[in-house]
């Protein structure tokens, strides 16, 4: 899936109005990834298509004109109307009279359709009309004007700016006018329809689908010049969006069914001709397109509004059939949303329920609603019934006194509700002041209430399975929270990599527990995470609800972390499965709620199409715990030169109480423990900071460091499996110099080192075509997120202000994985490593696939980078180290490795040992490179034709450079003689000046 998206998504990059027109496609690919089940929906169509003609010929047949109430939602940034995306009544007004003419084929362009199709040109009687009352019965222009919370909105922002403002999508057709700025450039995009009375697996899995029904169109192509001077898009000022999207939601498909095929079945409509491909701009002659000539001017094709004017007669039979049968579509019909409002006597209607909500704690509760007059009197009693899961629980009478629109709250009496129980209550107005109700159509109200389960303290949920007394709130019915077996445990997770209904939100619950006996209560989770390259938009938050989820914006967030701040493992373009080690515990109070008796918390994940997140060990402890981790050794580094270094660790309290004192102990070499004492300190439950040790001996080479935390508050810390670290640390005094060649075929395993943790694999020597190259075994090795590091030599880079790397990688992709090579640099030479210089996914290299082994034999088998360092320029103690990242797909070789006093991606190559050569067309200015197989001394002295010396240089440590040459004489023949230790060799060469 992740694939076929970036791809689509490569597609549609053009300018602004130049992309993909309609986002019709990517929109049901994003909202049901499933599958739109096109094939049964079609069957659908057809089965219908041959009834209606059996019953009335081929003919439509209609009882009078379909009125169809409309409510446009102006989604602006607020600017006055008629500004900017705050767009005026008049240009809204100048659509509907558009969507009227051309439906109805009265369309002033309609005599513009060539002759060929005027005879398939059909028209429907439909009348569009901004609604005359709202949901409530009350009198309105149609218009609804909202404040948006974004300048701009995305294809994947569909649910937040439809929130915003939304009418029943059964009664209203709804028109979101929105500033579109997805990088698609879509201008817009409707919703399908839904066949009623079937199950179309893949239409209907998605359960918000009603709430995000209807059109969505840039602000700036909404609306006809014909109707005044709007500011319209050139290509789309004569509201042609409006109608094509509209043609979409009573189902239509593109004319050339979004496939390059001829078939004639694309867009599974009889009369319009096939075609491969959308028209584009506005065309002036016949188009041509599989035999035959292409219905360019259909409102469904892609050409510009001013040569859009028909649709087929074929096209209206199949929109009749969606109008009439279709789930949001028959019953516009019928709205009361197209007709004036006319306030009768004793019209009470129910505006709201207050109590319960969706969610509510178990125990009695009071039920109660919101009801106004919507009549033309005054309401003084009314009688409201209550019934609970179908059965009357209570028949009411109430004494008020209401003008009309007024509006007041009616209690009833107490209900039960039962822990882990889904309860449907309904409430009925019945009479009004004596009498029946005047209009009934808003006297019903209903909920379904769900009560989460209760549970005992502590709670220890490992996951094993999914626990049956948690929820999960599915909002869009798509992917959600899973149980998944992994290589040594079990866990929830959301699978972000295939999850591409972007923004969407999915909570995972727990059961309600009880804190109002409690004195000491605290929260412990495991996560990992790992960031798909590029994308830093997926999140978890944890909340802590108090009313059982009723209100969950009330709800208290105590842990938010999104992107690389959630990160717990290096980015991957592999779906993501963590190691043992790719975890992380988060520890948070919950001290602030002591005293509340219903408390749930949910684990609230937010989709960017990133990569998987996984959930595990939730535990609610009620009991005093001691628990200090050592989460982290900040430094040394792996790899460093100082001879006594100070380690600085991360220690974080995972524990219910502040922690003032610990002590840590320290091993070098498994040899004496060393002890030291940290007093005086002040770490709060869940908070992490860093510590400073004392100095440690240790010896030159590889050293095995220990690093144990205990005794937080001098007393037994109760959880010891997360106090200590063991690691493999170097000290390597090396030094080399810039300019440096590294080919690995001898004598650098002095100055270069390698190092992994544990027994983890490390690079080694391996014959390829260069000779001896360094790799990494990634093919034999499936233990994912191991790392092994190359080191080099300290390095002097103060004598330069500019520096880069050249180097060969050779790599073959592997579908199960792709390594990573990351450069990391340091200035202090290795005590720390924080800046990450360089980061490449390994398929980057790779022009290759291999199922096997990989080992290069040619040089079309490497790939050449190049890395600028000119952040180290003027540094001393500078170290790089070349970090892999195994993901076990295929092994990567490294070599040739060229650090040069430049920034030049692409230095000169040359073949001898130096190259004077002129550097313009003009040969007036000269350069000499030098490529020497091992650092030396050269000179250089320039003579002119009369044997005097004109410029002379000392070049110290020779190696790789480039230097200009001053031919201080001017225009004339010179030598130019180069001594390399015992060689001396001399050039010839004309400058022009």
């Amino acid at each position: 899936m992740r694939l076929v998206i970036s791809l689509l998504l490569l597609v549609f990059t053009f300018s602004l109005f130049g992309q993909e027109r309609c986002a019709q496609v990517p929109y049901e690919k994003m909202i049901h990834p499933t599958g739109t089940s096109e094939a049964i929906f079609e069957q659908w169509i057809k089965t219908k298509t041959v009834s209606k003609r059996q019953s009335s010929g081929t003919q439509r047949t209609q009882a009078g004109t379909y009125t169809i109430p409309v409510v446009v939602h102006v989604i602006h940034n607020g600017e006055a109307v008629g500004t900017g995306t705050n767009i005026s009544d008049a240009q809204i007004q100048s659509q509907i009279d558009v969507l009227n003419k051309d439906y109805r084929r009265t369309n002033t362009d309609a005599s513009s359709t060539p002759a060929e199709f005027q005879s398939v040109a059909g028209n429907m009687d439909i009348q569009f009309v901004l609604a005359k009352q709202d949901p409530e019965g009350l009198a309105t222009n149609g218009i609804v004007r909202v404040k948006g919370t974004k300048t701009g909105w995305n294809l994947s922002d569909g649910s937040t700016f439809k929130a915003l403002s939304y009418w029943r999508a059964d009664r209203y057709l709804n028109i979101w006018v929105i500033n579109f700025t997805d990088p698609g450039g879509y201008i817009g995009y409707a919703q399908l329809p839904l066949p009623a009375g079937t199950s179309l697996q893949g239409l209907e899995d998605a359960s918000t689908d009603s709430l995000t029904d209807g059109v969505t169109i840039h602000y700036k192509t909404f609306g006809s010049l014909d109707g005044g001077n709007f500011s319209l898009d050139s290509k789309y000022n004569k509201g042609r969006t409006a109608t094509h999207e509209i043609g979409h939601f009573f189902g239509l498909r593109h004319i050339w069914g979004d496939v390059s095929s001829c078939s004639t079945t694309t867009d599974y409509v009889e009369d319009t001709p096939s075609q491969d491909a959308a028209t584009r701009t506005c065309p002036t002659t016949a188009q041509q397109a599989c035999g035959h000539s292409k219905m360019y001017p259909n409102y469904m094709d892609y050409t510009d509004d001013n040569c859009m004017n028909l649709f087929t007669v074929k096209q209206i039979e199949r929109m009749d059939i969606v109008i009439n049968n279709c789930i949001r579509r028959k019953s516009l019909l019928t709205s009361p949303g197209a007709l004036t409002p006319v306030p009768v006597a004793n019209d009470l209607g129910i505006k709201s329920i207050v109590t319960p909500q969706t969610y509510s704690c178990s125990g009695h509760i009071i039920p109660s609603i919101t009801v106004k007059n919507y009549g033309s009197n005054t309401v003084t009693s009314c009688r409201t019934v209550i019934k609970i899961n179908g059965t009357i629980a209570e028949s009411k009478d109430f004494n008020i006194s209401l003008v009309p629109l007024a509006e007041v709250n009616l209690a009833f009496s107490t209900v039960n509700l039962t822990a882990s129980s889904s309860t449907t209550i309904h409430f009925e107005v019945t009479l009004v002041n004596g009498i029946t109700d005047a209009k009934t159509n808003n006297n019903l109200l209903q909920q379904t209430v769900i009560t989460p389960a209760n549970t005992a303290l502590p709670v220890t949920e490992l996951f094993n399975a999914t626990p049956p007394d948690w929820s999960i709130q599915n909002a869009d019915g798509l992917k959600t929270w899973q149980n998944v077996s992994l290589t040594s445990n079990s866990a929830m997770m959301l699978n972000f990599y295939d999850y591409e209904n972007e923004g969407a939100v999915d909570r995972l619950v727990t059961p309600v527990f009880n804190l109002s006996n409690e004195t000491s209560a605290l929260l412990k989770f495991d996560y990992a995470y790992a960031p798909f390259p590029g994308v830093n938009t997926d999140s978890l938050s944890v909340v802590v609800m108090t009313d059982c989820g009723a209100y969950l914006t009330n709800a208290n967030t105590l842990f938010n972390k999104g992107g690389s701040t959630l990160s717990t493992a290096t980015s991957t373009s592999n779906s993501f499965s963590p190691t043992a080690s790719q975890w992380k515990t988060e520890t948070l109070s919950l001290l602030p709620f002591i005293g509340q008796s219903n408390v749930q918390i949910a684990f609230i994940a937010r989709n960017g199409y990133g990569n998987n997140l996984y959930l595990d060990n939730v535990f609610i402890l009620n009991s005093a715990i001691n628990d200090l981790a050592l989460t982290e050794l900040k430094s040394p580094g792996p790899v460093f030169c100082v001879a006594d270094p100070q380690p600085v660790v991360k220690i974080k309290n995972q524990g219910s109480t502040s922690v003032t004192s610990f002590k840590m102990e320290t091993t070098v070499n498994m040899g004496t423990v060393i002890s030291q004492n940290f007093t005086g300190i002040q770490l709060a439950t869940g908070e992490e900071k860093e510590f400073r040790l004392n100095a440690l001996p240790v010896s030159n080479g590889q050293n095995t460091l220990s690093f144990n935390v205990k005794d937080p508050n001098g007393i037994e810390d109760n959880v010891p499996a997360n106090n200590s670290i063991t690691v493999n640390r170097v000290l390597n005094q090396a030094t080399d110099l810039i300019p440096l060649r590294e080919n690995f075929d001898a004598g650098f395993a002095g100055q270069w080192t390698i190092v992994s943790q544990g027994a983890a694999p490390t690079w080694q020597v391996a014959t390829t075509n260069y000779s001896s190259s360094l790799f990494y075994n990634a093919f034999g090795n499936t233990n994912t997120g191991q790392q092994s590091w190359l080191v080099s030599p300290v390095f002097d880079f103060s004598h330069t202000s500019k520096a880069g790397i050249l180097f060969n990688v050779s790599y073959a992709t592997r579908s199960t994985g792709t390594e990573r090579l990351q450069v990391l640099s340091s200035t202090d030479c290795g005590v720390t490593y924080p800046n990450v210089i360089y980061d490449r996914q390994a398929s980057e290299y790779s022009s290759n696939n291999s199922s096997t082994s990989w080992l290069p034999k040619t040089a079309t088998d490497w790939q050449k980078d190049f890395i600028n360092l000119n952040t180290l320029a003027g540094k001393k103690d500078v170290r790089l180290a070349f970090v892999i990242t195994n993901q076990n797909g295929n092994n990567l070789y490294l070599d040739n490795l060229n650090f040069y006093e430049d920034d030049d991606a692409n230095p000169p190559q040359i073949s001898s040992s130096f190259y004077v050569y002129a550097t313009s067309s003009l040969h007036d200015e000269y350069n000499i490179t030098f490529n020497l197989s091992e650092r030396a001394d050269a000179s250089v002295q320039i003579y002119n034709l009369i044997g005097q010396k004109v410029a002379e240089y000392t070049l110290p440590n020779t190696l790789n450079q480039t230097y200009p040459l001053d031919f201080i004489g001017g225009t004339g023949i010179y030598i130019v003689k180069t001594q390399i230790g015992s060689q001396v060799n001399s050039t010839r060469v004309l400058v022009s000046r």
